[in-house]
């Protein structure tokens, strides 16, 4: 089979394409939407950053490279059988042989779990969750990051081993790739989230241990909510481990409800 490079000229096409199979469970990847502008601004994002879409006869993928912990989030693939994804995976262990692959992916997407698993990833399950969204008063101790306050150390923290370290929260949210509101109070950060409001996406929401059962993360979790619902939005989206029944419990206790049930797979480098 033989696979190649897109140009920066098909990437509207490969947009189109990709937002009409991810309307089906069978090949929903997580990591997008079925928005073809969303997916059309992401493949961008990925073909500028050095990132991989590769396309052959039979399927397309994508990879959005993560230096920060060496691994590549894998847009799909999308093939028209379990050989096709396989070969699309190959394809990308080849251009990153280093970097672990990630994979998010509906439970009925079978031909990219059976693939996957039979070359050797760990999964997780996850539960999709999302609530409706309503208007808001700005919270006087909640504001979006300014550069030189420190709040990667306490990401670093929380979440050691996440896909993005806290410097590349920081500079994302100065660059406008994503948002990062900060909760200070007594000028100590207490508590941040990381969120999008276009697909309005929650990333990460975090709370230092000693400041914890004080409210705020509903607060954080609101100000996500009010922000996303004045840039447009009126859902938005945020991912629970199915192993953190407090964080399920968390997100119903704000309104959110299961939206579906999608698989987390690695595949080392």
């Amino acid at each position: 089979m033989t696979i190649r490079s897109i140009k920066a000229h098909d990437i509207p096409m490969i947009a189109s394409v990709i937002a009409g199979r991810n309307q089906m469970p069978q090949e929903r990847c997580g990591y997008i939407d079925t928005d073809v502008e969303a997916i059309t601004r992401y493949l961008n994002e990925i073909y500028q950053d050095g990132g991989s879409i590769v396309m052959s006869r039979d399927g397309i993928v994508a990879g959005d490279v993560i230096d920060d912990n060496r691994s590549v989030e894998v847009i799909g693939p999308y093939g028209d059988s379990v050989i096709a994804v396989r070969e699309l995976i190959e394809e990308l262990r080849y251009r990153h042989p280093s970097y672990d692959l990630l994979f998010y992916v509906d439970k009925e997407n079978r031909h990219v779990i059976q693939a996957v698993t039979e070359m050797g990833a760990t999964s997780e399950e996850h539960w999709e969750m999302i609530g409706d969204l309503i208007g808001g008063e700005p919270d006087p101790d909640i504001r979006l990051y300014r550069r030189g306050e420190y709040v990667y150390s306490l990401h670093d923290e929380i979440f050691p081993r996440a896909y993005y370290a806290g410097r590349s929260l920081e500079e994302m949210s100065l660059s406008g790739q994503g948002k990062l509101a900060l909760f200070k109070q007594g000028g100590e950060i207490l508590g941040y989230i990381f969120y999008q409001t276009d697909p309005a996406y929650i990333d990460f929401l975090g709370v230092d241990p000693a400041a914890r059962q004080k409210g705020i993360g509903s607060r954080l979790l609101a100000h996500a909510c009010q922000d996303a619902w004045h840039d447009g939005a009126r859902q938005i989206q945020m991912s629970v481990r199915k192993i953190n029944p407090a964080g399920v419990k968390f997100l119903e206790k704000h309104g959110f409800t299961i939206a579906e049930e999608n698989l987390a797979l690695r595949l080392r480098g």
